[in-house]
């Protein structure tokens, strides 16, 4: 984003207008583009002054701001819910439709950063282990002595 041209030019500017030349022409005077002329013209033709539209982010704490307090109860509720279950949760108790990343920045900035964990959860099931340890003791072993029987299969 630009930063705002000096005021000392828009007032140069304004005075241009006063002495009756056309927003374009006071513009190509000045060295600015056309479409600033237009611009700055209007703004003097609607409140007498020419200045800078604001910009950035608008003021406010945003749309989800109202709703930190679900957010708090659904996440103290299930620790593991993720941005999709979270959004569909908001838009059926409160009609409100927001894009996950949305909720996950929002989320940062209220400061709920809790990873996710490298090992997943399923790996801690009894039958998930022993088929796991199955496959370092028998499969492991047979790949690495015929690897070229080893075929991989894109998912």
């Amino acid at each position: 984003m630009s930063a705002p041209l000096p005021d000392a030019l828009q007032a140069r500017f304004q005075r241009l207008i006063e002495e009756g030349l056309s927003g374009r022409a006071a513009a190509l005077r000045l060295k600015l583009s056309p479409a600033t002329g237009a611009r700055w013209s209007m703004s003097i033709r609607r409140t007498g002054q020419a200045r800078a539209a604001p910009q950035g982010r608008p003021r406010g704490k945003g749309r989800l701001d109202p709703h930190r307090g679900f957010f708090a109860e659904s996440i103290a509720h299930d620790g593991d819910i993720t941005m999709q279950e979270l959004a569909s949760a908001l838009h059926d108790a409160t009609g409100v439709c927001a894009h996950p990343n949305a909720i996950g920045k929002f989320l940062r900035k209220l400061d709920y950063t809790q990873k996710k964990s490298l090992v997943a959860a399923e790996r801690r099931r009894a039958k998930v282990r022993r088929q796991r340890e199955s496959g370092f003791r028998h499969r492991l072993p047979a790949m690495s002595a015929q690897p070229e029987r080893v075929v991989f299969i894109p998912s």
